[in-house]
């Protein structure tokens, strides 16, 4: 025989090779496998040409294994477990009982998860969860670029593709330095916002500001912004030290830095959508994901 290995294993040939080995007879294997005895030869013949060595001496009473055939026998155990771990985990991915699901949420909406991802871990101990928290910006990219399978955001910019299903709509509060002449009111009117002429704001394009702006407009008023800050942290800084007043989502918004307040606004609709977020290429959701969505939905809708 040639003293190379060449082509793919079958791993047919295998298992019929730890039955003759269990069984200690061609015939023994061929009654555990319910094969004829010529299936077994055959099968037998074909893997010693995969191997390029015999495996069998084959006596008149029982047959006994060549070197070779001592050799594999210390893999074939090994070889057929794996398949069979490998089958069990494919099966239970199939059906729903294992696998990794990665989820990126904004605030309070991922600390709101845990109470699902608790129940659901109890209920799927072979699942695994990812959960990362960040803004809606950082959130729907992290969806777009396949690091996630779902989001829960506001609504993701268009230019991502990404597909959005609301499920809340989270208020937008005035952040103002306590000090300020508005702060004393427990409701601030649009048109005082309005009046004021140290607005801070996002940048252009960002959503938040985008929902401001369309609820004042609106509403017949319109809103100018003094300063443009795109990190969120940086703009509470900026109205921490006196600069103005600025108009966040809650979750931005909370807990208001010392010297700061909240405020509710009325007179103005500027609510902001929340909801989930996922790439539209993606496909039927998995078993387990369906799950999951559904769990999402009934915690979110609440």
């Amino acid at each position: 025989m040639k003293s190379s290995v060449a082509g793919v294993m079958d791993i047919r040939h295998i298992t019929t090779f730890e039955a003759i080995v269990s069984e200690g007879s061609f015939v023994g294997a061929a009654q555990k496998l319910g094969y004829s005895q010529s299936t077994i030869t055959m099968q037998v013949q074909a893997l010693e040409r995969e191997l390029a060595t015999e495996l069998f001496e084959r006596g008149e009473k029982r047959i006994t294994l060549t070197e070779g055939g001592r050799l594999l026998r210390e893999h074939a155990g090994r070889i057929l477990d794996d398949m069979r771990a490998m089958r069990q985990a494919m099966c239970d991915l199939t059906n729903g009982e294992t696998g990794l699901v990665r989820i990126a949420a904004i605030e309070p909406a991922a600390a709101r998860l845990t109470v699902i991802l608790a129940r659901f871990l109890r209920e799927h101990p072979k699942v695994k969860v990812a959960l990362e928290s960040g803004g809606s910006c950082a959130v729907s990219e992290r969806v777009e670029g396949k690091a996630v399978d779902i989001g829960i955001c506001s609504t993701p910019p268009s230019r991502l593709g990404l597909t959005f299903e609301p499920l809340y709509v989270e208020d937008q509060l005035a952040l103002l330095p306590a000090d300020h002449e508005l702060a004393s009111k427990p409701r601030i009117r649009a048109k005082d916002i309005a009046c004021c002429n140290r607005i801070i704001l996002t940048e252009p394009g960002c959503n938040y500001r985008e929902t401001t702006e369309r609820g004042f407009m609106q509403s017949g008023l319109l809103i100018a912004a003094a300063m443009e800050i795109s990190n969120p942290a940086v703009l509470k800084r900026a109205v921490q030290t006196g600069i103005g007043i600025a108009i966040l989502p809650e979750h931005v918004a909370s807990p208001p830095p010392e010297g700061t307040v909240l405020r509710s606004l009325e007179g103005v609709k500027i609510g902001l959508p929340v909801g989930l977020v996922r790439r539209p290429d993606g496909g039927p959701p998995s078993r387990l994901l369906r799950t999951l969505i559904d769990d999402i939905r009934e915690l979110l809708l609440a």
